[in-house]
Parts: C-alpha cells; sequence; structure tokens
C-alpha cells in the first residue's frame, strides 16, 4: 500500500493511506474510492454539495458500502480530478467514471442519508448523559431505543444514555454516518464499566485558598464529564479542575452519581452553600462589582444588557464582574429581580455609580445649575456655562458640543483656570487663532498667552500659560531627507516642543473636523493628546457637532482622541449600537460623562430667527447663461431618467419609491459632481436677480451678512458691492480684521463669505443674511445661521435661501429638508453626507420630470 500526504487538508499533516489500483467491482476497489474520498472530504476544494455526500461516504466503512455508494463515489473522484492532482492521486488508477443516470440514481438514493447525517449529533451533557439527536427515521428510532439506558428527553428531541451505553452509541454512529467528537473516540479506549468509574483515586476536596478541586487520573472518562460543569478551571501547576465554593453541592451531587470520594470538608461547604443565594460582592482591590453565581439563561441576559449589550462573564474568575460602565440603575433593578444578595460594600458602590450616572445625564440636557465661582477669571459666566464648567472639571475628558454661539470658549477657559490645568494647548482651525488670543485675553489677564506660529520650530516661552496653535501649524512636518525608496515616518517640527512643556491640558477646538486618521493634522493631534491623556490632563473635544449622527468613524475618532474608546465598548461595538439604537448611544455618552450637549431651547433666550426660501424673478439675466444651464440640466436628466426607471423595473416599484433615491446613492459622487456643475451654470443665470435682490437689500441701511458656496462667486460679491471678504486661504490676521471691521465700523454693511469658513466667527453685528447659492448639506445652513444667531443678538434674524424657480436649486432645497435633522443641528459636513443629498436631488428631479 502507498502512503501518499493529503495536500488539500490545509494545516493537516495527516497522511492518508491510498491502497494500488484494483479490479473493477472489487472489494479493493471500494476500499480504493473510500481511501480517495476520505482524502477529498478534508479539504475545501470541493462544493458544498459534493464535500457533504464526499464526507458522509468517508464517515461509513467501506464495508458497508453498496452499489450505490460506489457509483456515488466513483463519481465525485471523475469529476474533481483537479482535486486528485492536488493530493497527488493519479486518476488512472480509479475506476472508470459511471454513467449520468446512474450517478444521478446513486446520488439521489444517498441524498437522504447525508442529510440526516449532517443534522445528526453525538455529544456529551453537563449532568454527565449522553445525548443522540437526528432527524426523525423510523428505522433509526427503533434502533436508538433498543440500546440499553435509553431514555427521552422532556425538553427535546434528543436520546439520553449513561456513559456505559457509549461503546454502542460509537457502533451506532458508526454504522449511520454519525459524527463522533474526538473526546468520545478517546473514551472508547477506557474501561467505561461502572466499577471503573468508582476508582478510589478520583477525590473531591478542598483547597487551602477555598476553592474545590477534583483531582483523579487523567486517562478516565471523567475527563469529559468534568469539563462539562459549569465554573470549572484548570489549574495546571496542581493539574487538578478547581471550582468556586458554591459549586460544592454541585459536585457532591455529581460525585455521588459518579462513585467519587468526597472529603468531608466539601460535605459540610456544600451543605452551607446549598441553600445560599447568588451574592453580589465588591472587589476591594479594582472596585468592581462580582456577580458569583452559575451561568443562568434569564440571569445573563439581564446582566448583559445593563452592561450596554456587552458579556460579563469573566471566564478565569467564574463569576460575572461588572465595573462603572455599566448602568448602575438597570443592575440594582436586577439585584432586586433576581433576589440576589448584596454585601453592604457592593451596595454602596453601586448606589454611587447611580448618583454620578444620573446627575452626569442631568447636567447633560439642564441649563442652569448651583452658581460657580472662579477665581481669576475676569468675564461673567451664565447658568449654562457655570453648569458647564461643573461638568468639565468633575469629568476631565469630555466632548463638549453645544450649539454654536452659547460661550463655550468662555466655559473652557473657565474650566481651565478651575483646575489649574496649565500649561494648557488649544488646537483650533487657523482662522480660530486671533479669537481665540482674544477671548483669553479677556477672561484671564492675570495668564500668559503665546500663539504658536511660524513655518519651523522655535524655542517656546517657558512661563507661558497658554499656547493657541493652529491645526496646520501642528501639522508641519521636517523636510523630506531620506534614501530614494525609503518611506518617511512623520516628524512634525512643533510636537516635540510642546510635549517638552508637560501640558496638563489639551482643548481641541473643532477636533470633529480632523476626524481623516491619515491626516498630518490629525495624527498631531492624536499624538499630542496621548501624551497629554498619560499625565491624566484635560481633554476636551470642542466642538459644535453631535457626532453620534455622523457614522461611527467620526465617532470613534472622537472617543480616541479623548482616550475614552475602550470604555465605550471598541470600534466594532460602536459600529453595531450606532447603527441599531443611536438615541441609546448618546444617552450613554451622557450618562458616563462623554458628551456634553444642551439643546439650543434649553439655553438662554436668544431672539427669534427663521430661514426663508426666496424665489427669484431670473427676468432681465442673460439668456444664453440660462439656456447653457437648461442643457446641461437635459443632459443630467435623460442620465437620471433612465437609471430611476431601470432601477424601479429591477424592484418592482414606482419610480417614486425611496428604495429608488436609496439606489442612486451609490453613484452619489457622480451626482455630486454633476449637480456643482448647474450649480455653477445657474450662478451665471442668476447674477442679475441677485445683484438685484441684494441692492434692495442694502438700500434698507441693515448691515448685511452674504454667504455663497463657491470662492468664485465670493470674490465677484466683493468686488461688486465693496463688500470685505472671508473664505480659504486667507491670513487669520485679515479674517479676524475684516470681522471686527463688520462688527464696529457702521460704514461696513456688506461681508461676503464662504460657506466653508463659518467657524468662530460672530457677526452678530447683521441680523439679515443672505445665501446665494445651496450647498449639500443642512449642517452648512445651521452653521452660517448661527454666526448671527448667537449670544450678543438682540434682534430677530432672518436668513434668506435664494433659490431660482423650477432649477436645480429647488431640487437641492427639499433634499436638504427631506435630511433625517433639517435644522442642522448635527452640524457634521462630510463628504458622504454631500453625496447623499445629491444623489436625493437628482431623484427628485428624474421624478418630477417623469410625471410632467
Amino acid at each position: 500500500m502507498e502512503v501518499r500526504k493529503n495536500a488539500l487538508a490545509r494545516g493537516n499533516n495527516t497522511a492518508v493511506a491510498v491502497p494500488d489500483a484494483a479490479p473493477t467491482g472489487s472489494p479493493a476497489q471500494t476500499v480504493l474510492l473510500h481511501a480517495v474520498l476520505t482524502a477529498l472530504s478534508r479539504g475545501d476544494t470541493l462544493p458544498a454539495g459534493d464535500r457533504h455526500l464526499a464526507h458522509h461516504l468517508a464517515l461509513r466503512p467501506a464495508t458497508s458500502w453498496g452499489p450505490a455508494e460506489e457509483t456515488a463515489a466513483a463519481d465525485i473522484a471523475a469529476r474533481h480530478r483537479h482535486a486528485l492532482a492536488t493530493a497527488r492521486i493519479d486518476y488512472r488508477r480509479l475506476p472508470p467514471a459511471p454513467l449520468p443516470e446512474a450517478a444521478t440514481t446513486a446520488r439521489d438514493a444517498l441524498a437522504d442519508g447525508a442529510r440526516r447525517a449532517a443534522l445528526s449529533h453525538l455529544t456529551i451533557r453537563r449532568d454527565g448523559r449522553i445525548a443522540l439527536t437526528f432527524p426523525y427515521h423510523p428505522d433509526l428510532a427503533a434502533q436508538a431505543q433498543d440500546i440499553a439506558g435509553h431514555e427521552r428527553d422532556p425538553d427535546g428531541p434528543a436520546h439520553l444514555y449513561p456513559v456505559t451505553a457509549l461503546p454502542a452509541l460509537l457502533d451506532f454512529a458508526h454504522r449511520h454516518a454519525i459524527p463522533v467528537p474526538e473526546h468520545l473516540r478517546a473514551a472508547l479506549s477506557t474501561d467505561l464499566a461502572p466499577t471503573a468509574t468508582r476508582d478510589p483515586d478520583p477525590v473531591v476536596r478542598v483547597r487551602p485558598d477555598g476553592d474545590v478541586e477534583v483531582v483523579f487520573p487523567a486517562r478516565t472518562t471523567l475527563v469529559y464529564l468534568v469539563r462539562a460543569l459549569p465554573g470549572r478551571r484548570w489549574d495546571p501547576a496542581a493539574r487538578a479542575n478547581v471550582f468556586p465554593p458554591r459549586a460544592a453541592a454541585m459536585l457532591v451531587a455529581f460525585a455521588d452519581a459518579h462513585g467519587i470520594t468526597v472529603d468531608d470538608a466539601v460535605w459540610a461547604l456544600g451543605a452551607a452553600s446549598s441553600n445560599d443565594r447568588p451574592q453580589v460582592t465588591l472587589d476591594d482591590a479594582t472596585g468592581a462589582l462580582v456577580v458569583g453565581c452559575d451561568y443562568r439563561p434569564d440571569l445573563h441576559a439581564a446582566l448583559r444588557t445593563a452592561n450596554d449589550d456587552r458579556t460579563a462573564w469573566h471566564r478565569d474568575r467564574s463569576a460575572y464582574v461588572l465595573t462603572a460602565r455599566a448602568d448602575a440603575g438597570q443592575l440594582l433593578a436586577t439585584v432586586d429581580r433576581f433576589g440576589l444578595r448584596i454585601d453592604d460594600g457592593a451596595a454602596t458602590q453601586l448606589r454611587r455609580w447611580r448618583g454620578v450616572q444620573q446627575r452626569n445625564l442631568a447636567e447633560s440636557l439642564a441649563a442652569a445649575g448651583p452658581p460657580v465661582t472662579v477665581a481669576g477669571l475676569a468675564v461673567p459666566l451664565h447658568p449654562h456655562q457655570q453648569l458647564a464648567v461643573r461638568f468639565l472639571t468633575r469629568n476631565r475628558r469630555v466632548a463638549f458640543a453645544d450649539p454654536p454661539g452659547s460661550g463655550q470658549h468662555d466655559a473652557v477657559l473657565a474650566a481651565l483656570e478651575a483646575t489649574r490645568a496649565y500649561p494648557a494647548v488649544v488646537v483650533c482651525p487657523p482662522s480660530a487663532t486671533p479669537l481665540w488670543a482674544d477671548h483669553a485675553a479677556a477672561a484671564l489677564p492675570a495668564r500668559r498667552v503665546h500663539v504658536v506660529a511660524g513655518s519651523g520650530p522655535r524655542r517656546l516661552p517657558e512661563h507661558a500659560d497658554l499656547y493657541i496653535v493652529s491645526a496646520a501649524t501642528m501639522a508641519r512636518r521636517a523636510p523630506a531627507r531620506r534614501p530614494a525608496g525609503v518611506r518617511r515616518a512623520l516628524q512634525f517640527l512643533w510636537l516635540p516642543a510642546l510635549a517638552a512643556r508637560r501640558p496638563a491640558a489639551l482643548v481641541a477646538d473643532d477636533g470633529h473636523l480632523e476626524h481623516a486618521p491619515r491626516s498630518a493634522r490629525a495624527r498631531a493631534l492624536f499624538e499630542l493628546a496621548v501624551d497629554v491623556a498619560g499625565r491624566d490632563g484635560l481633554l476636551i473635544d470642542l466642538t459644535t457637532a453631535d457626532t453620534t449622527t455622523g457614522g461611527a468613524e467620526l465617532l470613534t475618532r472622537q472617543l480616541s482622541l479623548l482616550d475614552r474608546l475602550e470604555e465605550s465598548g471598541g470600534t466594532a461595538h460602536l459600529r453595531t449600537r450606532l447603527g441599531a439604537d443611536p438615541a441609546a448611544v448618546r444617552r450613554r455618552l451622557r450618562t458616563h460623562g462623554i458628551l456634553l450637549r444642551r439643546d439650543p431651547t434649553a439655553l438662554p433666550t436668544l431672539p427669534g430667527a427663521r430661514t426663508v426660501p426666496v424665489r427669484l424673478d431670473l427676468t432681465g439675466g442673460d439668456p444664453a447663461a440660462l439656456a447653457a444651464y437648461r442643457a446641461a440640466e437635459a443632459t443630467l436628466l435623460a442620465r437620471v431618467a433612465d437609471h430611476v426607471t431601470t432601477a424601479a423595473a429591477r424592484q418592482r416599484v414606482a419610480v417614486t419609491h425611496p428604495r429608488v433615491a436609496r439606489s442612486l446613492h451609490r453613484d452619489g459622487a457622480h451626482y455630486l459632481a454633476e449637480l456643482r456643475t448647474l450649480r455653477r451654470l445657474l450662478a451665471a443665470a442668476k447674477h442679475h436677480a441677485v445683484h438685484r435682490h441684494l441692492a434692495a437689500r442694502l438700500d434698507t441701511g441693515e448691515k448685511l451678512v452674504v454667504a455663497a458656496a463657491r470662492r468664485e462667486a465670493v470674490d465677484e460679491l466683493a468686488a461688486a458691492f465693496g463688500a470685505l471678504r472671508i473664505h480659504a486661504g486667507r491670513h487669520a490676521d485679515a479674517v479676524h480684521g475684516a470681522v471686527a471691521r463688520f462688527r464696529t465700523d457702521p460704514r461696513t454693511t456688506l461681508i461676503a463669505i464662504a460657506l466653508a469658513e463659518t467657524t468662530g466667527h460672530d457677526l452678530t453685528a447683521a441680523r439679515l443674511g443672505v445665501q446665494t447659492e445651496l450647498g449639500f448639506t443642512a449642517g452648512e445652513v445651521y452653521r452660517m445661521l448661527s454666526r448671527l444667531h448667537r449670544q450678543g443678538q438682540f434682534r430677530p434674524v432672518t436668513y434668506e435661501l435664494l433659490l431660482a424657480p423650477d432649477t436645480v436649486d429647488e431640487y437641492l432645497w427639499q433634499a436638504l429638508t427631506l435630511e433625517e435633522e433639517p435644522s442642522g443641528q448635527a452640524a457634521v459636513v462630510g463628504e458622504r453626507i454631500r453625496q447623499n443629498v445629491a444623489a436625493q436631488a437628482a431623484w427628485l428631479m428624474a421624478c418630477a420630470a417623469l410625471a410632467g
């Protein structure tokens, strides 16, 4: 007999014996085919149907094969010669392939047996009995009932047997190709007579540390029975199975059933604990709660729910371990529901957790609280700012996400002063550095403030209390000096100098904008955050965005910045929970002091604000520009209409069904580019109408804020009306000066601003805003409006959106109002959101065209 190694079994070095060629129809041929199918069934190169049938035939002994089995085996071997070649088996030694009709007949005859074998199982239960399950068949059921010791499972379809019936069960499984676990095959070599289990060597005794151990010879059936008992752990030093003291009663019953000697101490321990209820205790070393009880499905589910849908079972301790991240209110309800006995220390800890969590949840939503006095602060704080100071100083690592214009800067500076967290570093957008410097000078006149600037590292003043650095400056790197083909690691110029000052606090202003994990700005910010977190410093992510509405990636990056991702369950857990119930995730972040975000209605009352769409009259405009727009619009409509009708026909729904709109989202990037082109062409067509409207507004004598989506439009408006400009690329000092001039100079009546440049600008000198071009997110509208409607505004605010009738403007406005949060309070502006809005607008255009 020639022995060849099976190359199909990945990672398996088992050798498969393949006999030499044999005459057709002989017993040797059957043995040959059986060996070949054994080799093939161990790999995964066969398709599912053939693999299951090959496995079924390989499990049955060759002596039990009949003509149907031989025909099916020869058919499988002939149709998978490539697999035979991989296993180094010469297919020419095998019998010829059967006729297709004969092969089909044989496979059909064996299919029922293969299915029944795949659904059959032979296992050991926790009570030590052997369970046999298989799909009902009258012959198999009769044979199973004839095996000695047979009982029916009252709770299921299983057949139950004592361990002494194992030889007969293995023979039954062998005859009917039922899979048998390896540990049951190993048990066949031991003596299974009842007297063998009453060996005087096995013993149950109490260890010096109070646990209970079961010791017995290694090669006995007890190995597999003890492994199935709950609460077991293996002690490799003592070579014993160890159980917690509460398992003593269970071990006494197990030992009595299997004739194992039990020490008197175990009997006493079992009698003392047999009537005890599960206990909840306090781990003094870690401060965690330990629920010491065996597995119960209902209790397990309740504790998992309280632990934010994560298992709390600690395998090494054979108990449930819960930390402060669990919901204390639900834990107390679970203790009462199941009648768990809780000691005084655990009860005190649990009540303290509940008090902290309830306070965090209330303060993260409230507008006022007890007054807070901060020595050294030169500006007054509103009640909602005082509450923010208390929340920030108590929880220390917080995403501060109040609405824009609510006084976040002063609240953060007050928190730094209250905790004396100096030196502190503020990382902000480039245009916000002068704003932070002004706020710090006004709020903390006794503190030394230094604005970090320059293209190269300079010596930082050693006695500064507050360092203000733009994200662009933080991201500056050393020039490339490396051999060709060698990748250079990032070396940030300013990071070592800032880290050397050992900052006690880090404030990331609009940190959600730096969430791209591979960008230089994000990496520099995260490196500094890790340095501050290592000293248990104050970490504040100052943002206007409720990032739970911005997707799992944005939220996980924000929690990583705060060094609170692990306690929130990790990336995978957050992605699952955020997709299932965002409101529950938001509540949990509030409860554990991670998220501070108050609703605008809970903050100090501001004058009213309204967003008004204004339909322009295009009369008098450029006819050529309008014709160019209509031609581009017709081309896009034809393409989108074809896409919409095809998607509707494929899904068998109307073109107006929301599922059709969602099918366009995967091409959102394409539609975004197309609509940007349409918007640019439309701007030329409505140029005259826009200027006429702005001139009418300026004639009222009111200051006016004009917003546009494109920088070219901002430049054109500034040139036409002599307005100030704010857009990307302008120096921060120039932008700050333009804002200050607009606020203080009565002769400056108009300022033009790009939608992307709305961070930190206080434009409350105006009560009227006009947006000449629509963006692709509701957050852009909301953030622009918040520049006018914020603290310091004492007049009602009107924000006008100029729309050209029967154009892409109408459909973009409809798409923006269909967003989940049309008010834009999420303020999350991302490319994926833009693409979805563009796809939604394209779908609305197609529906209108098809209906017309």
